[in-house]
């Protein structure tokens, strides 16, 4: 949840910071926050467990392809963390080709923020009426529609 809510909050405030300083004050935001988020991790307390030590081997890894639900979980979870990466990196650079404002463009990269965020109220009881094999498939068809639309839509107002 924390990392779907930066990933709602981090663009809207990116695009206005954008537009309204430079973006150069946006990276160097970035950069205190790393530098505070590091120093604070520092003293997060360790808890030490007692267990028994194992050892692992790559062979172990990949066992664990071996387990069905996990293999097809990977599988399928690569394309679609791809291409949510793929439209974070690159809208931005298709919106400014159509001279859509900074802060809209961070405004429509939270919205996937805070879809990410809405929908795991949501997806228990989708899976459980659904099953996942088929909320899978319809969320990949749904976004690849939505990908697909993007071209066509040339204006936001």
């Amino acid at each position: 949840m924390s990392v779907a809510f930066g990933s709602m909050i981090g663009p809207i405030l990116a695009g206005y910071m954008g537009e309204g300083f430079s973006f150069s004050s946006v990276f160097l935001l970035s950069i205190i926050l790393m530098i505070f988020s590091i120093f604070f991790s520092l003293f997060i307390p360790v808890i030490k467990r007692q267990f028994k030590e194992k050892t692992y081997s790559f062979q172990s890894s990949v066992r664990l392809l071996k387990i069905p639900v996990l293999r097809k979980a990977l599988i399928s979870s690569a394309p679609v963390l791809y291409s949510k990466d793929i439209f974070i990196a690159y809208f931005p650079i298709f919106a400014k080709e159509y001279d859509i404002p900074t802060s809209s463009i961070g405004w429509i990269i939270a919205i996937q923020g805070f879809a990410t965020i809405l929908v795991r109220f949501f997806l228990h009881a989708l899976t459980e009426k659904l099953g996942r094999d088929r909320v899978l498939i319809i969320s990949v068809f749904i976004a690849g529609i939505s990908f697909l639309c993007i071209p066509f839509t040339g204006n936001i107002h």
